[in-house]
Parts: C-alpha cells; structure tokens; sequence
C-alpha cells in the first residue's frame, strides 16, 4: 500500500482472485470421490441419528443452519477472532499515533512465517496431547501479545505480537477447524463448519465497529489492544468446558 496505493493493493488482490479461479478450473474433479449426503446417512446406524419426529420445529429449524454441538468451539474462536480483528482494523493508525510504522509493517511477514513454521508443530502436538494445550496455549499467547503491545508500545513487542498472533488466532483457526468436523457425524460436518465461521467471520465483521467505539481523541488506539487482550481472555473459560470430555 505505502509503494502502490489503494489502486495497487486491490489490483494485487484481484490478481490472486482471478489466479485462485484458474486453479479451480484446472481441478479434475472426477479423480476425487464424491460422496453425497444420502450416501452417509444410510452407512449411520439408525440409533446414532434423531428423527425428524423427535424433534422440535424449532430446533429443526436450527438444525438447518447450526450444528449445536460446534457451538462452544466455535464461540471460543469467534472470541479470539474478534481479538485478532483489531490487529487487521487499527494497526496503521496506531502505527502512526505510537511512530511505529517500520516495526508494524513487519507484523505481518513475521505473523505469516511464524503461521507457517508452527502448524505442521501444532498438529503434531494436538495429535499427541489433546486440543487444550493447543487452544489454552493460543488464547493466552493472544492475550499476552495484545496486552504488551498496548502497554509497551516498541518494536521487540510489535514482533513479540505478530508471533503471539500467529500462535493464537492463526493456529487456532486450523485446529477448532479439525475440532469441530472431527466430533461431528459425517452427514452434519458441513453444517459444524457453516456453524464455526458464521461466528469467526461474524466476529470479524462487526468487530472493528465494535472495537472503534473504544477509541477516544485523548486516549488513542491503545485501549482498543486492552480490550482485545481482555476479550482473547474471555474465550479461555469458554474453551476450558468446551473441551472439558
């Protein structure tokens, strides 16, 4: 954006687009199995499913659009996706209120490299040890760097920030992902991931609208970090009896 404006920045993003629609194109679908939902309703034995009859027109109505059982996850997550919103939202602007914009056009090179190198790891470790040291570890990695960079504005914590990102926003999303389609039967896994993003790109939406309230002429951006740090924290009870079992 700094060497190419706003008209450089859309045209790069379009380009991507247009290149991301190639490749679809290109996919020879006919090599992959498709497996339709009628098809995994009949491999479900009849006592694992609830019928139709069984239940409410209103939960049927819910059921339409929800997975109930993805609802907890993917609220922990909406909650630290509305944390890391105010990173993508207000990081220019509090670039240049805190003279930090060299360090913070960095963020995202090192919040992309540390993505990378830390989610072959993360999965290696939930396999291993459960989704609580995952997700525990990710909400107060957040939470930390959002509180550092708000109370100590300097380049060592905008650097300390962009790797607690990585480590908690960024991991997190791939790993509820695999949480919420693992416990869910095959013929509701689409409806637990609709669930999961309905609240993660919900919480992105109305976030910087909701965050940018907090923003006074005297105070600056820095309560906006505060407050973000405060609402990572909050997805850690959430989580705590999401994956209680």
């Amino acid at each position: 954006y700094d060497n190419w404006g706003s008209i450089g920045s859309f045209s790069l993003a379009t380009s991507f687009a247009f290149l991301g629609l190639l490749c679809i194109i290109l996919l020879d679908i006919s090599k992959y199995e498709i497996i339709h939902n009628s098809e995994i309703e009949n491999g479900i034995r009849e006592d694992d499913e609830e019928t139709g009859e069984e239940k409410g027109s209103i939960r049927r109505v819910i059921d339409k659009i929800f997975e109930i059982p993805a609802i907890p996850v993917s609220l922990f997550t909406g909650l630290t996706s509305l944390g890391y919103v105010s990173i993508l939202s207000f990081y220019r602007l509090y670039a240049v209120e805190v003279d930090l914009v060299g360090a913070f056009s960095l963020f995202f090179i090192i919040y992309s490299i540390v993505l990378v190198a830390s989610r072959p790891i993360a999965g290696r470790i939930q396999d291993n040890y459960g989704d609580r040291i995952i997700c525990f570890t990710g909400i107060i990695a957040q939470a930390i760097g959002l509180f550092l960079v708000a109370w100590m504005p300097s380049t060592i914590t905008v650097f300390i920030c962009a790797v607690c990102a990585a480590l908690g926003f960024g991991t997190l999303n791939s790993a509820c992902t695999a949480i919420v389609t693992r416990d869910t039967l095959p013929n509701r896994r689409p409806y637990a991931i609709s669930t999961f993003f309905i609240f993660c790109d919900g919480t992105m939406g109305f976030g910087p609208a909701l965050l940018g309230s907090f923003v006074s002429a005297t105070s600056g951006y820095a309560p906006v970090y505060f407050i973000s740090s405060f609402i990572t924290l909050l997805a850690l009870p959430i989580a705590f009896f999401a994956l209680k079992k």
